[in-house]
């Protein structure tokens, strides 16, 4: 098959690669989820974590599932974080859209920590409280943010 062969996704035509990176995500987040029902999860990789955050940040929870309208915000700004490997996103919120770049900057609220952690909060496998992910400014606006996400 030729993976770069334009087929259809959710978020318009993308190459037949798109679906593997997608399905690569989805497996480990459900694979997380069983592990947990039965004990202890394995250790999700730390690079994999990091593009399944910006998977989300950039294709699926702000472009797809994020109700702009719902979530009431405007000028406000997200700092998402990793500190195991690269990754920083800053999210600008607008009355109705969300803008993501990837830079570092200083948010209304920062979620930093382990990648693998930031995944699983933003994917609500974890609450903050509950995971190695560390949370500065307004925990309002961040939880805002998330009970706007149809996950």
């Amino acid at each position: 098959m030729d993976l770069d062969h334009d087929v259809y996704a959710f978020v318009g035509t993308r190459p037949a690669r798109w679906w593997i990176r997608r399905q690569a995500h989805e497996a480990v987040v459900h694979a997380w989820d069983l592990q947990h029902a039965v004990g202890e999860p394995d250790a999700i990789d730390a690079a994999v974590a990091a593009d399944g955050i910006d998977e989300i940040l950039t294709v699926l929870l702000i472009p797809r599932l994020v109700d702009t309208s719902g979530f009431a915000a405007d000028g406000e700004s997200i700092h998402v974080h990793t500190t195991d490997v690269d990754g920083e996103w800053l999210l600008q919120v607008a009355p109705d859209r969300i803008d993501v770049t990837r830079e570092h900057a200083k948010g209304d609220v920062a979620l930093r920590g382990p990648a693998a952690e930031v995944l699983l909060v933003l994917w609500g496998r974890l609450p903050v409280a509950g995971s190695a992910a560390e949370l500065f400014g307004s925990a309002e606006l961040l939880e805002r943010f998330l009970g706007a996400a149809d996950l």
